[in-house]
């Protein structure tokens, strides 16, 4: 394991490791691997646990122990508090990164960025649900894609200035969870956003379409509570009522980049009309109740799923 690392990549696992298995698999073949560690959260990690981890990886780990871990992002604070190096990327459990993804994002924050990004493309795409739901959630930074200065970046994957992150305190483990609201955060404090291409990750994405409009509900919730802190009670009402109108805001970012990527057919237009109908419907309701359970069940999705348990689902 580097002494002086240039990356620290953080790994959370809610289980003693198998579900990080082919995420470290991928961080074993990358080519700036003698500039980088990697941090593995797990529940409980004895000395045996962690001998046995690290030494049956090229990469090394560096195990902590976090206790029961019902949640990535205070697990990831825990990872992160023990990060060597002065760049601190997040990986999820189903994001699997191309060898050149750390040189990537190492060599890219040589320039004036908090935080840097990765392109992303689709891992499972044997669905019409997993294309749709990829496209809403992950269009903006699948290839093709242009280098450059972005105001937001793919959540739980991308690679931030160890300094901007640990100067958010106690805060940061709930902003994790939230991670728009981290970057919004990081751009009001001066710090700027850089999507590099060459770092590329290929993400698994729900396939069944009642979670994965649960999911869109959930989202949309979150987002309306969010978009509407500040509002009086009759704005919300307002805006809640206007609910129908709400999926046409998308439309013009979800055609552009659907054209850009080559996803057509009726078929996919009809599963992604749905999923931002109900990402509208989930935004009302965020305006008029609030978030509810939603930011829970987001994490339990977004912290569980794994393509091999999507595909071992009927």
């Amino acid at each position: 394991m580097n002494a002086f690392p240039e990356l620290s990549v953080v790994l959370v696992a809610h289980d003693f490791g198998d579900s990080i298995e082919r995420s470290l698999g991928c961080l074993d073949r990358q080519t700036a691997l003698p500039r980088m560690e990697v941090v593995v959260v797990l529940p409980v990690a004895g000395p045996d646990e962690a001998r046995a981890l690290r030494e049956s990886h090229p990469c090394a780990p560096k195990v902590v122990e976090h206790g029961p871990v019902s949640s990535r992002g205070s697990a990831a604070v825990t990872g992160i508090a023990r990060a060597g190096g002065p760049i601190v990327a997040l990986l999820e459990n189903h994001s699997y990164p191309d060898p050149e993804w750390a040189a990537g994002l190492i060599e890219a924050h040589a320039g004036p960025w908090a935080i840097v990004g990765p392109s992303v493309s689709n891992e499972n795409p044997r669905t019409l649900t997993s294309r749709a739901n990829f496209l809403l959630s992950y269009g903006r930074w699948t290839e093709p894609v242009q280098a450059g200065e972005v105001d937001l970046l793919p959540f739980h994957n991308s690679a931030y200035d160890a300094d901007w992150l640990r100067g958010h305190g106690e805060r940061l483990g709930a902003l994790l969870e939230e991670e728009g609201r981290l970057q919004r955060h990081v751009m009001a404090g001066g710090g700027r956003l850089f999507l590099e291409p060459r770092a590329r990750t290929s993400h698994v994405n729900e396939e069944r379409l009642g979670r994965s409009l649960g999911l869109m509900l959930s989202f949309g919730r979150v987002f309306g509570e969010e978009r509407a802190e500040t509002w009086s009670r009759a704005r919300r009402i307002l805006y809640a009522c206007a609910f129908p109108l709400i999926p046409l805001a998308n439309v013009p970012r979800v055609r552009s980049d659907a054209r850009r990527t080559g996803a057509t057919g009726l078929d996919l237009v009809v599963v992604l009309a749905l999923h931002m109908a109900a990402h509208g419907v989930g935004e009302a309701i965020g305006y008029l109740l609030g978030a509810g359970r939603a930011r829970r069940r987001i994490a339990v999705h977004e912290f569980f799923a794994r393509d091999d348990e999507l595909a071992a689902e009927p």
